[in-house]
């Protein structure tokens, strides 16, 4: 991605980054990405939000329309993760 691109220039530059859009989970690494930071939360964070809002109001069913970036799977994946750790039933 972009975001992955961007990040790996930074280490090979030694120049630090702080973004406040990159969600990938896999910028996460800091060995991968020691320069790089993020303002907002990660993929996998979003997800929990989401499905902490899916127990509140009782739903036991969720369903993610999502396109095929590099973004979009990764949340897909992380949902799907979630919702099997959780015991939820979540749709692709």
């Amino acid at each position: 991605t972009d975001c992955q691109l961007v990040a790996s220039l930074g280490r090979s530059f030694v120049i630090p980054q702080l973004s406040d859009s990159c969600t990938a989970t896999s910028l996460g690494d800091s060995v991968l990405y020691p320069y790089f930071h993020r303002v907002v939360g990660n993929d996998a964070e979003q997800v929990d939000t989401l499905l902490a809002a899916a127990r509140r109001f009782g739903w036991r069913r969720i369903a993610l329309l999502h396109d095929t970036s590099p973004h979009g799977t990764s949340v897909a994946r992380a949902l799907a993760q979630r919702a099997a750790d959780a015991a939820a039933d979540a749709a692709d």
